[in-house]
């Protein structure tokens, strides 16, 4: 697992890249989480360009919300394209009402005690950031 950090005077700039731009749209969402006025779920395996527009109605006209928790995962395809034994790869996004962090998390098809589809997990998102203008500490 791997923590990327956004920069706090870069939050909005990602929000608005997420929520009004097509970062992301090519993943699929296992679940989406927002805490507002209310707390909202959207869960299941859509992509993200499908549902977006969901989130924009539960975020339009309202104040700020406390927390929006999406996990992001690539397609099938992609996966495989990414690591053979990959079950399922994630990338969570975690905002708090002022800070944005993503993880990473894996799972393999067979047990291997090597760390490569991790590894290359991490690669693949630390890629996807950059060619998407996306400035990240990682730890």
């Amino acid at each position: 697992m791997t923590i990327f950090n956004i920069l706090e005077q870069d939050t909005n700039d990602i929000l608005a890249k997420l929520f009004k731009e097509d970062l992301f749209n090519e993943f699929e969402i296992r679940s989406l989480n927002i805490e507002s006025f209310a707390n909202f779920a959207i869960t299941g395996r859509i992509t993200w360009a499908e549902a977006k527009p969901h989130a924009l109605l539960i975020l339009k006209g309202r104040p700020m919300p406390t927390i929006i928790k999406i996990i992001f995962s690539p397609t099938e395809e992609v996966m495989q394209e990414i690591h053979p034994n990959a079950a399922s790869l994630h990338l969570t996004l975690n905002f708090t009402g002022e800070k944005i962090i993503f993880t990473t998390a894996t799972s393999q098809k067979e047990f291997a005690l090597d760390k490569t589809l991790d590894e290359t997990w991490d690669e693949w998102v630390a890629e996807y950031f950059k060619n998407n203008g996306v400035a990240v500490l990682e730890e």
